[in-house]
């Protein structure tokens, strides 16, 4: 690999100085070292050595195919592979007290780790970019707080919840605003055991028909979201939808019931669900699924709220539940980190569900060494139905319809998935 041309910010310890291949070279190593951040299959399984010949090229050695390594889960991490200098790089700690990189904007001031300020990186490799001086985040907790902060044009940009919020927004400002629509790639995901008597398909799939997603997308959506099977619709991979309707979507009481007798599966027990304290949706998600649960089951769920920071940490990665976890995935740049879960081992841990199927791990593996794109997908959606046959124990349910809203005279954005804004070093406010 070759780097271009490119300075970093001018504030110690680098003061504007060239980027180098060491540079890039000590980042790798550092956040490799970082386990809370680099502690997936591609960081402790695939990456090998990193060598710098001159002070412009990188050869990256690893120790497997992998065809995702670019991938924002992998090299192509905003976090992982973020360039620092040297320095920094050797101690990390020095971001406590100040950020100090190679991008567009500089790092100036945030207020307990929130309300970000940024400024125009004078050095940016792209002369003449970026157009605009600066940039704030503001985080505002309360929705209606957020929406009234828009409407005054306090904040030119806004996340919005659902379609009554888009609706109520394109009423009150017309064609002033800018609202773009998307499918969100974050699959709400319901998470039982895996081992012990879940490890029986049919316990699985009686779970996966007693949910209906339907009453999920009305409930929490207006009626606006898509089934999903493993992997999410925007993806070329993603199962077509008359099969996901007949597996991973299907809503089926008595087929439910039937698979889940035959298997004998002790209904006697109560089970409890899982789930982060990050929001409404959150806690309205596990409502739901804990309803369907007992009434297409006749299971007795109890709701477990957490705190994320022991949710993650103890539940998820520890696999500390008894019955169920439940959560949004994350909205992943590759169909493959959606599988990855139906593996023995999950970025260094054990299964999250404790989940082994020596089928499901084997295959997971080999579409990672498929370098053709037609052939890989291809083998990615075999393991989706796979997945189903076999009772894997990650139950997709249903995407949401993602909306923002931005005021008409923010010019010159680039919408759509693509590096995290890397392309919008042209955009500029006109008022005129």
């Amino acid at each position: 690999m070759v780097i271009g041309e490119s300075s970093f910010h001018d504030k110690a310890p680098a003061n504007g100085r060239k980027v180098t291949a060491q540079d890039v070279k000590a980042s790798f190593e550092a956040a490799a070292k970082q386990t809370k951040i680099s502690l997936t299959s591609w960081w402790t399984q695939v990456l090998d050595t990193i060598t710098t010949p001159d002070e412009k090229t990188l050869n990256f050695t690893l120790k497997q195919v992998d065809a995702w390594t670019f991938s924002s889960s992998n090299a192509g991490s905003p976090i992982g592979s973020s360039i620092l200098p040297q320095e920094i790089a050797a101690d990390p700690s020095f971001m406590d007290k100040d950020l100090v990189g190679s991008g567009r904007f500089e790092f100036v001031s945030h207020e307990n780790g929130t309300n970000f300020k940024l400024k125009r990186h004078e050095k940016w490799r792209v002369a003449g970019e970026p157009y605009l001086a600066g940039v704030e985040y503001k985080l505002i907790q309360e929705q209606a707080a957020a929406l009234a902060a828009f409407s005054s044009q306090e904040i030119y940009s806004v996340g919005l919840s659902n379609k009554l919020e888009r609706e109520d927004i394109v009423n009150k400002h017309g064609n002033k605003v800018v609202v773009d629509t998307d499918d969100s790639r974050a699959v709400w995901i319901l998470l039982p055991r895996g081992d012990g008597q879940w490890a029986d398909p049919r316990v699985i799939q009686a779970i996966s028909y007693a949910l209906d997603r339907k009453e999920m997308i009305d409930l929490m959506n207006f009626g606006e979201g898509k089934l999903s099977g493993p992997v999410p619709p925007a993806f070329g991979e993603a199962l077509p939808l008359a099969e996901i309707e007949q597996t991973w979507g299907k809503h089926d009481e008595a087929e439910a019931r039937k698979l889940l007798a035959a298997s004998g599966f002790d209904t006697s027990k109560e089970y409890s669900i899982k789930y982060p304290t990050l929001g409404d949706r959150y806690q309205q998600f596990s409502t739901i699924v804990k309803s369907q649960l007992e009434k297409y089951l006749g299971l007795k769920i109890k709701l477990v709220p957490e705190d994320f920071g022991r949710w993650l940490s103890q539940s998820l990665y520890g696999s500390d539940y008894d019955g169920f976890v439940a959560f949004p995935s994350l909205a992943y740049d590759d169909p493959s980190s959606y599988i990855t879960p139906y593996a023995k081992t999950y970025g260094g841990r054990p299964n999250w569900a404790g989940y082994v199927n020596e089928e499901m791990d084997a295959a997971v593996q080999a579409q990672k060494r498929i370098l053709d794109d037609k052939e890989r997908l291809v083998a990615i959606q075999e393991l989706q139905r796979k997945a189903w046959t076999n009772g894997v124990p990650f139950i997709p349910t249903f995407i949401a319809i993602t909306n923002s809203a931005t005021w008409g005279f923010v010019k010159g954005r680039v919408t759509g998935r693509g590096s995290y804004g890397a392309f919008n070093g042209r955009v500029y406010i006109d008022k005129g």
